[in-house]
């Protein structure tokens, strides 16, 4: 594990101590500021002192009260299929993280062909695209002004905001939240002590939430924590299915019990990976290593030049995204391909029917 996860998971654990609050109290000192500035940002849209922008057609949200790692690109891309069989056009908006297009809108796909690489879009806006053909996909920093474009010049019916909770300026029609269901409120800071973008009692904004968490974990301890800030939102379970092993250059597909007894690498840069090293262990891999980089990490050949080439590497479908740009001959990496399914799903789209009736 890099150094830089190991600072983070230590200032977002939830670990107590003297010695520690003592050492991230300037943090903490921050995080009170954060909080003021989070609060007042959403008084002043709320009150209107900052206006918000509606476009002529359906905008759904997808996002969550903390950084990183609950499935938000997942869920975008099963929302965007569940409209696709409908025969809507479908357009996906998302900042471009770390993407270097510096454009105000950026056009990552037509539909038809992709338009910019990883580098320039960023690894999950061009992931999106990679596995949503005859969707759109856009990147910039103003939703209002990306989603006007994919409605004027692609004929865009519905448009999918991927990580879009906090921002505000773009009215939506529905809010989908997704919680981590090991953690919901991280260790109950704000940024930067904690990974709380907004306090908890933001998700009373939530019409749909979704809980992202084990078979077996304990259900009514999370839905209760819901249940405090937002008494009357529908609440689904998520879940991830592993559907295809495949080799990162050759292409080469693999059954799923290929995993099974055998030692392998895990490689990922991930915001939580605990949850990827959980799937393959249910897969039946034994974890001989674990090289893990913080999230959306660029990848240079020689971040696995020291590990044993004879191993397996696997690694997720975003990270393949960018190690297929190295020249990587003598090491086998096989990517884990995904898909979310949420429970029940019939009465998920049932409330999808119930917020967005013209889509159906």
């Amino acid at each position: 594990m890099s150094l830089i996860n190991r600072l983070i998971n230590y200032v977002f654990s939830s670990s107590k101590g003297r010695g520690k609050k003592i050492l991230l109290s300037p943090l903490t000192l921050i995080s009170f500021f954060y909080r003021v500035v989070v609060a007042l940002r959403q008084y002043t849209y709320k009150v209107g002192l900052l206006p918000a922008r509606k476009v002529i057609i359906p905008v759904i949200s997808i996002g969550n009260l903390t950084v990183g790692g609950t499935g938000k690109t997942p869920t975008a891309i099963y929302l965007a299929r569940i409209f696709q069989e409908r025969g809507k056009q479908v357009g996906v908006l998302t900042r471009g993280y770390k993407g270097v297009a510096s454009k105000e809108v950026n056009l990552v796909s037509d539909g038809r062909k992709l338009c910019l690489g990883p580098e320039e879009a960023g690894d999950e806006p061009f992931l999106i695209a990679q596995k949503l053909p005859g969707v759109v996909v856009v990147t910039g920093k103003d939703r209002v002004r990306a989603a006007e474009f994919a409605r004027k010049y692609f004929g865009v019916e519905v448009v999918i905001l991927d990580d879009g909770f906090q921002h505000l300026r773009l009215i939506r029609d529905l809010d989908i939240v997704i919680v981590d269901g090991e953690n919901p409120w991280g260790n109950g800071y704000l940024l930067p002590r904690g990974n709380l973008r907004e306090p908890p009692a933001g998700i009373s904004r939530a019409d749909i939430v979704l809980i992202n968490m084990r078979r077996g974990s304990d259900w009514t301890k999370v839905e209760n924590l819901i249940r405090q800030f937002n008494p009357i939102a529908s609440i689904f379970r998520v879940n991830y299915i592993p559907v295809e092993l495949e080799e990162l250059n050759s292409q080469k597909s693999f059954p799923l019990d290929y995993l099974k007894g055998r030692e392998i690498n895990v490689l990922a840069g991930l915001a939580q990976p605990g949850r990827f090293v959980s799937l393959l262990v249910s897969m039946g891999a034994k974890i001989r290593n674990k090289i893990l980089f913080p999230d959306h990490h660029c990848y240079r050949s020689s971040d696995l030049a020291r590990i044993d080439k004879n191993f397996i590497f696997v690694t997720t479908e975003k990270d393949a995204v960018k190690l297929k740009k190295l020249f990587l001959p003598e090491r086998k990496i096989l990517v884990l391909k995904i898909d979310l399914e949420i429970e029940p799903k019939e009465k998920f789209c049932y409330f999808l029917k119930k917020y967005l009736p013209s889509l159906f």
